[in-house]
Order: structure tokens, then sequence, then C-alpha cells
């Protein structure tokens, strides 16, 4: 069994307050590979309306996922295959490491929008928990604003035992 993690493809990721220009084209991949996996997982980047008060925000004043608001919502683009969803309040989903705990597949790709922060730590969280999965990372159907983070970031899943493809 082959499963698909698309993480925040919300609209504050592809449109909203923290899109970029390409995010589009990356969710129109994402929307053309779902057919050749088994199941699709969503998981949402989920902030309350505190979001200021946060450590994160410290770092990234710009609020955005706040619960409730459109920027929340998945793009319309994705919304259709949006039947599998999980909620996760920080960078690296313990949420996902749960779902993985209780559900087995032999393969989990992994792809979405920050590349080189949730996608990234994500990979890890999966790692650890499915341990006798392969992990795959999409680059290709996976976004950021920033080239040389992404590069890193690369490296630093492929230390990992974590195939980037």
């Amino acid at each position: 069994m082959k499963l698909l993690v698309i993480i925040n493809a919300q609209n504050d990721y592809t449109t909203g307050s923290v899109g970029y220009p390409g995010a589009l084209d990356v969710l129109d991949k994402i929307k053309n590979a779902i057919s050749e996996f088994d199941d699709c997982l969503f998981v949402l980047e989920s902030h309350d309306k505190n979001y200021s008060n946060t450590l994160e925000a410290k770092y990234l004043e710009i609020p955005h996922t706040i619960k409730g608001t459109s920027g929340f919502e998945i793009h319309d683009k994705l919304k259709e295959f949006a039947k599998n969803m999980i909620e996760s309040d920080s960078f690296a989903s313990l949420e996902l490491g749960e779902y993985l705990k209780n559900n087995y597949y032999d393969e989990i790709y992994l792809c979405g929008f920050y590349f080189h922060i949730q996608v990234l730590e994500d990979a890890i969280i999966a790692k650890a928990f499915s341990k006798n999965s392969k992990i795959i990372v999409l680059r290709e159907l996976s976004g950021t604003y920033d080239k040389k983070y992404a590069l890193e970031a690369e490296n630093i899943l492929r230390s990992n035992h974590i195939e980037v493809r």
C-alpha cells in the first residue's frame, strides 16, 4: 500500500498570507499525481486566534492558517480529494506520527508546502513512526520560497535515509 501525505495545501500557503510564486503549479502537480496512490492524507497546519502569542510568531510574524478563516481551508484545486485529514499546530506533526503508528503502509510519499520546513520535518516524523516503511519525498510536488534552504533540506533528508525524487 502506498500513502501520499500532502502537507499544508491550504489557501494561506498557496495564494494567501505566506504563499509564493509557483505555488499553484505545485498544486496542479499534486492533483495530477493523487490517483497513483492507494490512500491520501492531508496534514493541515492549524493555529488559533492567539497566534501572535506563540513562539512561532516571534520568528514568522505573519498570521496564517488560523482555524475558521479561508486561509486555513484546503485550496480548491485539491479540496475534492480531502477525505482524510489531520490537523497539527506545529511544524513536525505528532498527529502524523500517531496516524502512521496506527496505519501501516509499505511506502509513504510526502509532498506539499514548505519543503524545507514542514515537509522535511514530517518526513523525519514518518521515518520515526513507521520504521519499516520506505519514506520518499516528492520534490517536484513540494514547494518553497527559498531555493538555498531547499537544497540543504534535500541533503538532510538523504542523510536520514529518506529518498528524494
